[in-house]
Protein backbone atom coordinates (compact mmCIF):
# COMPACT_ATOMS: atom_id res chain seq x y z
CA UNK A 1 0.00 0.00 0.00
CA UNK A 2 2.73 2.17 0.84
CA UNK A 3 3.95 1.97 -2.84
CA UNK A 4 0.85 2.97 -4.10
CA UNK A 5 0.44 5.75 -1.68
CA UNK A 6 4.11 7.25 -2.99
CA UNK A 7 3.21 6.57 -6.56
CA UNK A 8 -0.01 8.69 -5.95
CA UNK A 9 1.82 11.23 -4.71
CA UNK A 10 4.47 11.88 -7.65
CA UNK A 11 1.60 11.04 -10.30
CA UNK A 12 -0.65 14.17 -7.75
CA UNK A 13 2.41 16.19 -6.90
CA UNK A 14 1.33 19.23 -8.15
CA UNK A 15 -2.85 19.24 -6.60
CA UNK A 16 -1.08 18.19 -3.11
CA UNK A 17 -0.52 21.15 -1.07
CA UNK A 18 3.17 21.21 0.50
CA UNK A 19 2.17 20.74 4.01
CA UNK A 20 -0.03 17.55 3.28
CA UNK A 21 3.17 15.93 0.88
CA UNK A 22 5.54 16.84 3.94
CA UNK A 23 2.77 14.75 6.56
CA UNK A 24 2.66 11.78 4.02
CA UNK A 25 6.41 11.60 3.19
CA UNK A 26 6.88 11.77 6.99
CA UNK A 27 4.41 9.22 7.87
CA UNK A 28 5.97 6.81 5.46
CA UNK A 29 9.41 7.17 6.37
CA UNK A 30 8.11 6.90 10.52
CA UNK A 31 6.77 3.12 8.62
CA UNK A 32 9.73 2.29 7.14
CA UNK A 33 11.95 2.84 10.02
CA UNK A 34 9.55 1.01 12.15
CA UNK A 35 10.00 -2.29 10.03
CA UNK A 36 13.61 -1.74 10.08
CA UNK A 37 13.49 -1.04 6.24
CA UNK A 38 15.88 2.27 6.86
CA UNK A 39 17.19 2.46 3.53
CA UNK A 40 13.69 3.03 2.63
CA UNK A 41 13.24 5.78 5.23
CA UNK A 42 16.21 7.38 3.96
CA UNK A 43 14.87 7.44 0.50
CA UNK A 44 11.69 8.87 2.09
CA UNK A 45 12.89 11.65 4.57
CA UNK A 46 14.39 12.92 1.54
CA UNK A 47 11.62 14.09 -0.35
CA UNK A 48 11.14 15.90 2.55
CA UNK A 49 14.46 17.44 3.09
CA UNK A 50 14.41 18.24 -0.66
CA UNK A 51 11.52 19.98 -0.92
CA UNK A 52 11.85 23.93 -1.84
CA UNK A 53 12.31 25.81 1.42
CA UNK A 54 9.48 27.45 2.92
CA UNK A 55 7.43 28.41 6.03
CA UNK A 56 5.16 25.27 6.13
CA UNK A 57 5.74 22.74 8.51
CA UNK A 58 9.10 24.41 9.65
CA UNK A 59 9.22 22.12 12.71
CA UNK A 60 8.66 18.73 10.45
CA UNK A 61 11.62 19.87 8.57
CA UNK A 62 14.05 20.47 11.39
CA UNK A 63 13.05 17.10 13.02
CA UNK A 64 13.71 15.46 9.86
CA UNK A 65 17.09 16.57 10.12
CA UNK A 66 17.27 14.99 13.25
CA UNK A 67 15.53 11.88 12.41
CA UNK A 68 18.30 11.71 8.81
CA UNK A 69 21.25 11.38 11.52
CA UNK A 70 19.50 8.36 13.65
CA UNK A 71 18.81 6.51 10.30
CA UNK A 72 22.91 7.42 8.57
CA UNK A 73 23.57 5.53 12.42
CA UNK A 74 21.57 2.91 11.60
CA UNK A 75 22.99 2.22 8.56
CA UNK A 76 26.07 2.32 9.72
CA UNK A 77 27.48 6.21 8.24
CA UNK A 78 29.04 6.96 11.66
CA UNK A 79 31.40 10.02 9.33
CA UNK A 80 27.92 11.05 7.77
CA UNK A 81 26.26 10.89 11.10
CA UNK A 82 28.74 13.03 12.26
CA UNK A 83 28.84 15.66 9.94
CA UNK A 84 24.68 16.09 10.00
CA UNK A 85 24.50 16.16 13.58
CA UNK A 86 27.43 18.71 13.61
CA UNK A 87 25.29 20.14 10.63
CA UNK A 88 22.10 20.13 12.10
CA UNK A 89 23.04 21.28 15.62
CA UNK A 90 24.56 24.16 14.19
CA UNK A 91 20.93 25.11 12.14
CA UNK A 92 18.66 24.65 15.07
CA UNK A 93 21.23 27.14 17.25
CA UNK A 94 21.24 29.66 14.44
CA UNK A 95 17.67 29.13 13.51
CA UNK A 96 16.75 29.63 17.44
CA UNK A 97 15.28 26.19 17.76
CA UNK A 98 17.32 24.64 20.10
CA UNK A 99 14.87 23.93 22.84
CA UNK A 100 15.84 21.70 25.62
CA UNK A 101 14.24 18.22 23.69
CA UNK A 102 15.89 18.67 21.11
CA UNK A 103 19.28 19.25 23.11
CA UNK A 104 18.66 16.29 24.84
CA UNK A 105 18.18 14.25 21.38
CA UNK A 106 21.29 15.73 20.05
CA UNK A 107 23.07 14.53 23.36
CA UNK A 108 21.89 11.11 22.74
CA UNK A 109 22.98 10.99 18.94
CA UNK A 110 26.35 12.14 19.67
CA UNK A 111 26.66 9.46 22.36
CA UNK A 112 25.89 7.31 19.84
CA UNK A 113 28.06 7.90 16.91
CA UNK A 114 31.47 8.63 19.79
CA UNK A 115 30.61 6.01 22.05
CA UNK A 116 33.59 3.50 22.56
CA UNK A 117 31.50 0.65 23.90
CA UNK A 118 28.07 -0.58 24.24
CA UNK A 119 28.43 0.18 28.30
CA UNK A 120 28.91 4.24 27.60
CA UNK A 121 25.89 3.94 25.28
CA UNK A 122 23.75 1.71 27.77
CA UNK A 123 24.49 4.12 30.76
CA UNK A 124 23.81 7.57 28.57
CA UNK A 125 20.62 6.45 27.48
CA UNK A 126 19.47 5.74 30.78
CA UNK A 127 20.54 8.96 31.39
CA UNK A 128 19.02 10.52 28.89
CA UNK A 129 15.89 8.48 28.91
CA UNK A 130 15.40 9.90 32.21
CA UNK A 131 16.41 13.72 31.31
CA UNK A 132 13.44 12.82 28.80
CA UNK A 133 10.97 12.11 30.98
CA UNK A 134 11.39 15.56 32.91
CA UNK A 135 11.02 17.04 30.25
CA UNK A 136 7.59 15.61 28.96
Amino acid sequence: MVQQIERLLVVHEKKIPPGHQLNFYFNITTFHFYFGDFTQALHSLNRILNLPKSDIRQGLQAFSRIFQILLHFQLGNLELAEYLLRSAHHLHRKRKQLYPLEAEIFKVLRTLIFAPDLASVQSALQTSYEKLLELA
